[in-house]
């Protein structure tokens, strides 16, 4: 029986009957640099935090609702099923800076083994041994496994270094082509380094041998056989050699049934600033000896370019692939050369492999230009300021995974281009609402300006599709003083210039 694809974010899928004649576009009111906003998913945190949720908030924050029913909420109203969902918390970590950014993958399941694995940062009073100096405390990384759904837990330290200190973790579990046991098992992980809090100096990769539960393999002793643990630096010799450099591993984490584990990481002219991002790193490990050796892929995709030399490529970008290990897809959020009208804005670039990584080609994306299904995504946004008969998707959150025909489902949230001037393209369009006074949002909230959550269906041998799922009641907070939403944030305002955490909607998607 072909498994079916979940869209897992606490989002009910629906369907809906769209008017086409009913829509009346609202207009934007101030333009808004994504870059500012991305910005925050690099930022360097406070050394130690003690950040918390708060049980209130200081302002009241009115539901974003319309005062009437409408024809839209009364069909999804009879779409949703009779039963209730009834939520169970997994696990958790001490420290949430780490897991702030959507297309990490720290949590996972090795349907081989029937295990779950969360890689984490440590806490602020968690000792790693041998020790590390206390500033460097919570770049200890840690894994939990359960072999029980989540009922019980075990843990074990993976990476601890007083230099490089380990930040956006992400990872999972190996095993060996048909191998069922945990006792045959390893974990490994990876992400970016921080050297003295203020510098983003490489990335880290460990891995160590896993157990069933209460062995003393787990416990607070990375492994420390050579290459269990490495570092690798932003400006030293690559991970591989005749490789690029690369960093940020922290996306797109797998690990499939032929035995291969996998990471994404960007390429870029700096990689402590992230100013000029030119591409990713598909970064490979193959079990040998006890550790991974780790080989490196480079896509570099043909993007318009600014006046400042700038490629049009986002920093986020996300890896999956087919359980066996032979189809995968990575998508990059940017702009392709020589794209026109609808068409130029952050959207999906996509490569595609269908021999584990042998090869990789750039198959054919989305196309809003054309009229097919994918039209009622434009149908749903606002103009481009510079030509009022053209609106220009913008990918904001989202997720991939592959189904059971290999094909490729892009979970998407999807917002306003504000122009079509190359140099501005990550400028977006805000709406002002009649609730929060002074605050802007990223969608007008209204009949058919809402944030919808998309499925975009396909491989790049025929038409894409798409399919409405939901649409999302509200928008994540600001983290800065003064940015939208601030005021009604629930977490305290700890670190530097009194920042909050920055905590968007994190669609994730599951096969």
């Amino acid at each position: 029986m072909k498994k079916q694809l979940l869209l897992s974010a606490a989002l009910i899928s629906a369907t809906f009957a769209f008017s086409q004649t009913s829509l009346v576009k609202r207009q934007n009111v101030a333009p808004l640099n994504m870059a500012d906003k991305i910005s925050e998913k690099f930022a360097v945190e406070p050394t130690q935090t003690s950040a918390v949720a708060k049980p209130a908030v200081t302002k009241p924050e009115t539901p974003i609702i319309d005062p009437v029913i409408t024809q839209e909420q009364q069909a999804s109203s009879q779409a949703l099923p009779p039963s209730v969902i009834n939520w169970k918390v997994l696990c958790g970590t001490a420290n949430c800076y780490g897991q702030i950014v959507s297309n990490t993958r720290p949590l996972q399941y090795n349907p081989d083994l029937k295990a779950i694995s969360y890689v984490h940062r440590a806490s602020a009073t968690y000792t790693a041994s041998p020790g590390v100096i206390p500033t460097s405390t919570t770049g200890t990384q840690l894994v939990e496994v359960s072999l029980n759904g989540g009922t019980n837990w075990d843990s074990t330290a993976i990476w601890a270094n007083s230099t490089n200190w380990g930040r956006y973790p992400q990872g999972a579990i190996y095993s060996a082509i048909g191998n069922t046991n945990i006792a045959n098992a390893y974990i490994f992980g990876s992400g970016p380094c921080t050297n003295a809090g203020s510098v983003w100096g490489g990335s880290w990769y460990a891995s160590k041998k896993l157990a069933v539960a209460g062995s003393t393999l787990y416990n607070n002793v990375p492994d420390a056989a050579p290459n269990a643990q490495q570092f690798i630096s932003a400006t030293g010799t690559p991970i591989a050699p005749g490789t690029t450099q690369h960093g940020w591993p922290r996306y797109g984490a797998s690990s499939t049934s032929d035995g291969i584990v996998r990471s994404l990481g960007l390429i870029s002219n700096d990689l402590n600033s992230l100013a000029s991002v030119r591409g990713f790193a598909v970064v490979k490990g193959s079990y040998t000896g006890g550790v991974f050796t780790w080989s490196l892929d480079s896509l570099i995709p043909n993007t318009i370019v600014t006046s400042a030399t700038v490629n049009v490529l986002s920093s986020d970008a996300q890896m999956a692939w087919s359980q066996d290990g032979k189809t995968g897809y990575v998508v990059m959020i940017g702009a392709t050369a020589g794209a026109t009208l609808k068409n130029k804005g952050y959207q999906p670039i996509i490569y595609k492999t269908a021999n584990s990584g042998g090869s990789w080609a750039q198959i054919t994306g989305l196309d809003f230009n054309a009229v097919s299904s994918l039209s009622i995504v434009p149908y749903h946004l606002a103009a481009i300021n510079t030509n009022t008969a053209v609106e220009a998707p913008y990918f904001t959150e989202f997720d991939i995974a592959v189904d059971s025909y290999n094909k490729l489902h892009i979970g998407a949230l999807i917002i306003s281009e504000n122009t079509g001037h190359n140099d501005s393209l990550n400028y977006i369009s805000q709406f002002t609402m009649s609730i929060n006074v002074g605050d802007k949002y990223l969608w007008g909230h209204t009949p058919s300006n809402r944030p919808y959550l998309y499925d975009f269906i396909g491989d790049g041998t025929s038409a894409w599709q798409v399919k409405v799922i939901d649409s999302l009641a509200t928008e994540d907070p600001g983290s800065a003083t003064g940015s939208s939403g601030y005021a009604v944030n629930p977490w305290d305002n700890t670190g530097p210039s009194s920042a909050k955490i920055n905590c968007g909607p994190r669609l994730q998607l599951g096969r």
